[in-house]
């Protein structure tokens, strides 16, 4: 927490997953008089984009109770066990306080809760529908134990290959699939008057942190006409590597935290064996792309220099499996921050961590990760 005149501001920085998105830091800002919010800030990786959104007051109102929609403070019914509607906020007053302890009553509206199996089954035809796809289309579980399947895809094709991919499961009662386009989002928002997001303007450089670098390095291979042109080339894909490389230590992580509440040694064989799969072919992904970022990497920056297995770390049962997965998704981040500071125009250009030794042994200490998890 840090102290102002007449704010303080709380700081949050943690990787924590959110549906398909990783909350990476946060700031929430607190007016001293009376303790209210008038500022926050997220920083959010979805998939292979990194996002920062501001929100802060623009006008404080005090409104009447009346004035207050009846729907403003009603819950999903499949997050309160099919109990319907809470009503107004005055209502909680005039509530049984010991019947929130009370488990609620059997209701034919509430969808039954899945087996670790199923989700196993789930999660695995989603893995095959994403392909190596970084799509926002997310499994979570519900508070009940129901599961579901939502996300958004460029286009009405794509959808119907998510459903078709899903269809075996489609009719379960324990599933439910919410797929929709951007255009629908975007209807649906128009609809419920969602507020039109505004980008500040931001002062940035007109140029890439490694420019001088790489303006050396090409400059000796290419003719003086396409010297810039290569560069461009060459940082696109550098960065494209860096964000596919992160995309399969998201999906590792999200797929061992999915399971992270049961024992998939019970589970039944053929469960654990599509886990396993699905573990090992992100794992194999991200070794691929890390290797090829490597050796793109490596005789602009890094030439001369001998590669070294220094992880040596244990992996024996499916908790050391977590642990080597967290590991793994650490590196990613920081690895793929390193370059997009070092490749990519913003305020925030930087070539400090890139060009770093430390840089290099995480590299290599991340693809050894990722070998050791193919071969668990």
């Amino acid at each position: 927490m840090e102290e102002r005149a007449t704010t303080y501001v709380l700081h949050y920085e943690q990787d924590h997953a959110i549906g398909a998105s990783h909350l990476l830091k946060a700031t929430l800002t607190i007016s001293k008089s009376d303790f209210r919010s008038i500022e926050q800030t997220l920083l959010v990786q979805r998939g292979d984009e990194l996002r920062e959104y501001r929100f802060a007051e623009a006008s404080f109102e005090l409104v009447p109770f009346k004035a207050v929609a009846p729907t403003a403070f009603e819950i999903e019914p499949e997050l309160i066990g099919g109990a319907g509607k809470i009503g107004r906020p005055g209502d909680w007053a005039l509530r049984d306080l010991t019947s929130s302890r009370v488990p609620p009553s059997p209701s034919t509206s509430t969808p039954p809760a899945a087996s670790a199996e199923l989700e196993v089954d789930v999660a695995y035809l989603l893995n095959l529908a994403k392909a190596d796809r970084n799509e926002q289309v997310a499994l979570t579980r519900s508070a009940g134990g129901s599961l579901r399947v939502e996300g958004v895809v460029d286009s009405q094709a794509r959808k119907e290959e998510f459903l078709r991919a899903l269809s075996p499961v489609s009719a379960n009662p324990a599933v439910k699939i919410d797929i929709r386009t951007v255009t629908e989002t975007t209807h649906r928002a128009a609809v419920i008057g969602a507020a039109v997001p505004v980008r500040e303007a931001e002062e940035t450089s007109d140029t890439i942190a490694v420019q001088e670098e790489l303006r050396a390095y090409f400059s000796k291979h290419n003719s003086a006409g396409a010297i810039d042109q290569a560069m461009q080339s060459y940082s696109s894909r550098v960065v494209n590597r860096a964000y596919r490389a992160l995309f399969h230590a998201i999906e590792l992580k999200r797929l061992v935290e999915q399971f992270a509440n049961v024992d998939m040694r019970t589970v039944a064989p053929e469960a654990r064996t599509k886990w396993l799969a699905m573990l090992r072919e992100h794992a194999t992904a991200f070794a691929r792309e890390n290797a090829a970022l490597r050796e793109e990497i490596q005789p602009v920056f890094f030439p001369g220099i001998v590669l070294q297995d220094n992880e040596n770390a244990l992996l024996q049962s499916d908790a050391d499996l977590a642990r080597l997965v967290q590991r793994l998704h650490k590196l990613a981040l920081s690895n793929n921050e390193a370059i997009r500071s070092a490749f990519t125009i913003s305020s925030q250009s930087s070539a400090n961590a890139f060009k770093s030794g430390a840089f290099w042994q995480s590299l290599q200490r991340a693809e050894n990760l990722a070998d050791k998890i193919r071969r668990y």
